[in-house]
């Protein structure tokens, strides 16, 4: 997906796909651990948020516009 997307224009990856790829799916593991084991101040939400900026920083696209705006 990540590298289809930079082909076709839709944003412009700050490094390899399958690197920034496994990075994703890794942060969104440890997000959802902390999450379902309570860790304090931590909701789904706010993983979601973290998660949402990270993919935007390493896209270049606003996807916290497209995901937590609808």
């Amino acid at each position: 997906m990540l590298e289809s997307g930079a082909a076709r224009g839709a944003f412009e990856l700050a490094g390899p796909a399958d690197s920034l790829g496994r990075g994703l799916v890794a942060m969104e593991d440890g997000l959802g651990l902390q999450v379902v084991v309570g860790h304090p101040g931590l909701d789904s939400e706010e993983a979601e948020r973290i998660l949402v900026r990270h993919a935007s920083a390493v896209t270049g696209a606003d996807l916290e516009a497209d995901e937590l705006g609808s």
